[in-house]
């Protein structure tokens, strides 16, 4: 058989695919073979100067210049050496010592890890005592002349089919050597039919090296998949933080202590898992792919998994906390002791309850209600629902309590107080206190002691006023709250006019019109500018118009001042009311009084 025969034979077993094979089976690595003297299996040390009895001893580990992956030397005693010496005295060039290496550095590696190549080491290495223990005994009869034996190719798998090597036994006595179809054969008996070196094998069977070992064929190793991974969007655990302004002062009521998250956030994002790709062994039987592992997301208490199964979200505005390997959102935020500065100002988008106190300067806001079990002292607090203070307020003329809805306490002392709904308290001393509808002071001594109150329909107390004649005012017949943002919006408004007009100034001076010579560049930036400045005017337009609007559905909000009422058992002066326009002092202790207005009379009734 020529070469180029036993090259297209092999190239026809590497090429050739299989119409069982899928079409993402590995390429051919044929091309990718190393060359043949970098796949031989040497040592250094000439075995003439050995006996095989005492190779071993003879032949230090320092002494063996192989290196490379997969080392292992023939025992001494063993017949390998037997055949080896024989060998020896009819080979015209001495062999090296029957040191093996499977892999040689600076050759393409087999795909096999360490570990692996040194279990089948081990494999390979009785497998060839075997065959020459076998060999020895067929050649040598006992009783009887040595037999001729022919070159045998021993042809090594490795377990998990992603190596091959090739072995050369000498012939005995006057066997032939080895030839081109031993191989053939040697590599069918193993089946062997991918990842095959055709050049290196063609070159084995020209000029043969018995005693080596060569590493004829790679596989082409399965590739896992990647495993799925979560992406958490926050920590586990907040770090409470301190914040420091421009300046390097230190704002020690600002603590980082709480994780806010609003409806619809992302808390945890799902990456999914990648596929395998297949490989091939050197049978030519395809390994298939082992796809990566796919993680799943979780989560607790007002949570929700997207529909795709990628995130995870919110499904309510709250603090997030991370419990029992889980993520949940608590629409509640509860602060167990006072707001000092161990806690911070707090600002959340849902509900916050307090079982202590609100100290001096510190700031409780939320979206939701706000419930305080102790007193608050000379703080703010801002709720967009209700605000409870089962105490009272000791505002020392700095706390502010603001309500979209209704604020209820104990007592409200020194301190201003906005309710869009309603007020109502046990007392009320020397406070300012606003209700776009009603104030009500009925429980326990339910007494207004000066100050000035206003309400859009009724002021109710027990007692107004005291003996000392504090003076006290009470306004009935006109909404507070209306009121502020009216004058919120008209200044918003005169601002966006005066943003209008500095617009349109700039729009006169980049419109200057064709008659002016400019370079082409010139041109188109003035033409960008002036587009710009039209896009922001139109802009500017759209929000007056918007504030005009709203100011105007304000000034449509009407109250009914016949319908208006201050009511009291006991009135002392001197108490100031006014119902609409029409204002009165009352000068005298009254009681049992229901004051309202006659609008025809422009006249308060006391009845």
């Amino acid at each position: 058989m020529s070469n180029e025969q036993k090259h297209g034979f092999f190239s026809r077993i590497l090429k050739t695919p299989s119409t069982s094979e899928p079409a993402d089976s590995p390429p051919d690595s044929t091309a990718e073979t190393a060359s043949s003297d970098m796949m031989t299996a040497t040592a250094a040390v000439p075995s003439a100067a050995l006996a095989p009895e005492t190779a071993e001893s003879a032949a230090p580990e320092q002494e063996i210049a192989t290196s490379g992956r997969g080392i292992f030397r023939i025992p001494a005693n063993s017949m390998f050496f037997n055949l080896w010496d024989e060998w020896q005295q009819i080979s015209p060039d001495p062999q090296p010592e029957a040191v093996l290496v499977m892999e040689k550095p600076g050759i393409q590696p087999v795909p096999m890890s360490d570990k692996e190549i040194e279990e089948e080491k081990q494999r390979l290495a009785t497998k060839l005592l075997t065959e020459a223990k076998k060999r020895y005994r067929m050649s040598h009869p006992q009783d009887a002349d040595i037999l001729d034996m022919d070159a045998d190719a021993l042809v090594y798998v490795a377990k998990g089919g992603l190596g091959a090597w090739l072995f050369l036994f000498p012939p005995v006595g006057k066997g032939r050597g080895i030839t081109y179809e031993n191989i053939q054969d040697a590599m069918f008996s193993e089946t062997v039919t991918y990842g095959i070196d055709a050049d290196k094998l063609i070159k084995i069977s020209e000029n043969p090296e018995y005693f080596q070992l060569f590493l004829i064929a790679r596989g082409v190793p399965m590739v896992p998949g990647e495993d799925g991974w979560i992406s958490e969007k926050f920590p586990h655990d907040i770090e409470n933080t301190l914040t420091v302004d421009q300046h390097g002062s230190v704002d020690y009521r600002a603590r980082a202590n709480m994780q806010v998250i609003h409806e619809g956030d992302v808390i945890a994002e799902a990456f999914p898992p990648t596929t395998g790709t297949s490989g091939m062994t050197v049978l030519g039987t395809i390994i298939p792919p082992k796809n990566g592992r796919e993680e799943y997301l979780s989560g607790g208490y007002n949570t929700t998994i997207s529909e795709d199964r990628m995130k995870l979200l919110a499904t309510t505005d709250g603090h997030l906390q991370y419990r029992n390997g889980v993520f949940h959102v608590q629409p509640l935020y509860n602060v167990f002791g006072n707001v000092d500065y161990g806690v911070g100002n707090i600002d959340f988008p849902g509900d916050v309850h307090i079982t202590g106190d609100v100290k001096n300067g510190f700031v409780v806001q939320a979206k939701g209600n706000i419930t305080i079990d102790g007193m608050v002292e000379g703080a703010v607090i801002d709720a967009g629902g209700d605000i409870i203070i089962r105490k009272g307020v000791l505002g020392d003329g700095r706390a502010v309590i603001k309500s979209q809805r209704s604020v209820s306490a104990q007592y409200l002392e020194n301190c201003v107080v906005y309710a869009k709904e309603s007020v109502s308290a046990s007392s009320i001393l020397t406070a300012n206190v606003y209700s776009d509808n009603e104030i009500v002071v009925r429980t326990g001594r339910g007494t207004i002691i000066g100050g000035r109150l206003t309400a859009a329909n009724v002021i109710s107390a027990t007692v107004i006023g005291s003996r000392s004649e504090r003076l006290t005012e009470l306004f009935v017949g006109e909404y507070p709250f209306v009121k502020q943002q009216r004058e919120e919006l008209t200044k918003t408004l005169q601002q966006t006019e005066k943003d209008i007009e500095a617009v349109e100034k700039n729009i006169r001076y980049l419109d200057i019109g064709d008659d002016v010579d400019e370079d082409v560049q010139k041109a188109m930036n003035r033409a960008q500018l002036l587009a710009k400045q039209r896009l922001q005017k139109n802009i500017f337009t759209m929000k007056r118009e918007r504030l005009l609007k709203q100011l105007k559905e304000l000034e449509q909000k009407r109250i009914d001042i016949e319908q208006c009422r201050i009511i009291s058992d006991v009135i002392y002066p001197v108490t100031r009311v006014r119902i609409g326009d029409i204002e009165q002092t009352i000068e005298h202790l009254s009681h049992y009084c229901n004051i309202h207005a006659l609008q025809i009379s422009d006249k308060l009734v006391m009845g």
